[in-house]
């Protein structure tokens, strides 16, 4: 599953940061990978999804260069 919590450029449209790290953790433990997408900018946000839920499979993906 990807998820993109920072809103990107609607961030009235984003949760709190806790609801995604709720969220990101449920569908790991139901057998989901998970991807945070976003930019640059996102990169923290993106870290601290991928920080809490402390699994190999679920990975930052914000702001990846492109080829």
């Amino acid at each position: 599953m990807l998820v993109y919590p920072s809103g990107g450029i609607l961030p009235i449209r984003a949760w709190p940061l806790e609801n995604y790290l709720q969220l990101c953790k449920r569908l790991l433990d139901d057998g989901y990978a998970v991807g945070v997408i976003g930019m640059k900018e996102d990169k923290m946000l993106g870290q601290a999804v991928v920080d809490h839920c402390r699994s190999p499979h679920c990975v930052n993906l914000t702001a990846i260069p492109s080829r």
